[in-house]
């Protein structure tokens, strides 16, 4: 059966499968509804997410030379002068740490330093005080000569202080919780992460052609006639015109750029949704598709009330962890130690060669031996992980773009800084068409 369609004088077919006539060419009853909600799903979160977005990707821009950067600007902090003596094991630096600044705990010292670097040190409360309370210490990251214990210096990296020093620290802040109190700035990064995620899948739908030939605004014919083929009419979709207006310009831009970095745009949402949301979100959505094994940091029992010195040294921790690792592990290299003082356990770092420098390698594997016993307490690591525990352990280096090494941290840069420009974009276009619908609603004068 066919029906006129008074809007452009054509008979079409009547079938609610075979489409419709709208005046302005033939479209599914689908696409119909489909489209112009989801167009307002994307304005409306794209507006919610734009300040969000914007100081994410500047951040982000930057975070992925971190370590660079903080070089550059405390070159004091980083850099010591090469002597032909050994430098001091990890007992010796722990124990000009604690010495320097007691009541406080090693949590991290780094094994691993390029030459003429410091080591680096990471605090974190010690033992109870008399009051019941945790001794925290004035500052949380230390820096010291390798050779000697000197301290170099030290900073507070949650302090919201945007000084030289602390500086890539407050940005680090800023990109993950916006410095909000406790959870709620990691919580709220993670929904604006879930968010894009989602209105990714959106944007790129929007991009694709409609149901209609796009060249007509007319139903010519019985049935469809499409003079192009889809990829086709897809194409202008990928381009930016030359020679355009400012508001076409404007246009293109925030289409095309979204389609170009679609994927690296994407993967940066969802990791993003991982490192705030991991507990609430994402470890129960992928344990819904496969095993993951629990992670010693949370599944270890902790213990209350003042706790003794660790029986086992740093030094015999790491040699203890080294002959724990998996078969598959054994030729990486220590890249971390710290001790865990509520569950009493060291927590020892191994990693393959060139990890995070080279792309594709991801070799890591964390042991948790007890400090007391030596015995085995955990272990966490890639190549002894089950499938989604390599899907968990992509996620930062994804993220960081260290999966490629430099080349991916430049990509990563580049996105973070075509994030801002999408939201800059999106902001720009909604507001031409707010403008364009208010002078739309305006009386005609006569």
């Amino acid at each position: 059966m066919f029906a006129y369609c008074s809007g452009i004088g054509q008979t079409v077919p009547l079938s609610a499968k075979a489409g419709f006539c709208a005046g302005k060419g033939i479209m599914t009853a689908r696409g119909w509804r489909v489209r112009p909600f989801l167009a307002k799903v994307h304005r409306y979160a794209g507006l919610g997410m734009a300040l969000f977005l914007i100081v994410s990707g500047l951040t982000g821009a930057l975070l992925a030379f971190y370590h660079e950067l903080d070089q550059a600007l405390n070159p004091g902090l980083f850099r010591v002068q090469e002597r032909r003596t050994a430098a001091l094991g990890p007992d010796a630096l722990v124990a000009a740490v604690q010495k320097a600044y007691p009541n406080t705990q090693v949590s991290f010292l780094a094994l691993h330093r390029a030459d003429r670097e410091s080591v680096h040190v990471r605090l974190s409360p010690g033992n109870q005080s008399a009051d019941g309370k945790p001794n925290v210490p004035d500052i949380d990251e230390v820096y010291l000569d390798p050779y000697d214990g000197r301290i170099l210096g030290g900073r507070q990296t949650d302090a919201l202080r945007a000084d030289r020093i602390h500086l890539m620290p407050f940005l680090y802040g800023l990109h993950r919780s916006m410095h909000l109190p406790e959870r709620w700035g990691v919580w709220l990064m993670g929904l604006v992460a879930l968010t894009w995620m989602f209105d990714c899948l959106v944007g790129v739908y929007l991009t694709l052609p409609s149901y209609r030939n796009p060249k007509t605004s007319a139903c010519r014919t019985v049935g469809y006639s499409t003079e192009r083929n889809w990829r086709q009419r897809w194409k202008p979709a990928w381009l930016i015109k030359r020679g355009a207006g400012a508001p076409r310009l404007n246009f293109d831009l925030h289409r095309a750029g979204g389609l170009w970095l679609w994927g690296m745009l994407f993967t940066l949402a969802m990791s993003g949704a991982y490192f705030n949301l991991a507990q609430e979100v994402f470890r129960p959505v992928v344990s819904l598709f496969g095993t993951l094994s629990p992670n010693p940091v949370q599944a270890l029992p902790k213990r209350s009330g003042v706790q003794p010195a660790p029986q086992l040294s740093f030094e015999a921790a790491i040699e203890r962890a080294r002959t724990l690792l998996p078969e598959q592990a054994r030729g990486m290299q220590p890249d971390f130690v710290g001790y865990m003082p509520a569950q009493g356990v060291y927590r020892v770092g191994f990693q393959e060669q060139g990890r995070g420098e080279s792309a594709f390698i991801l070799g890591f594997e964390q042991v948790f031996v007890d400090a007391d016993t030596s015995q085995l307490r955990g272990r966490r690591g890639y190549g002894s992980g089950t499938p989604s525990d390599k899907f968990l352990a992509w996620q930062f280096p994804l993220h960081s773009g260290q999966v490629l090494g430099l080349p991916g941290r430049i990509v990563v840069c580049i996105t973070g800084l075509a994030t801002v420009m999408l939201s800059i974009t999106g902001v720009l276009i909604w507001n031409r068409k707010r403008k364009s619908r208010g002078r739309a609603a305006q009386p005609v004068s006569r």
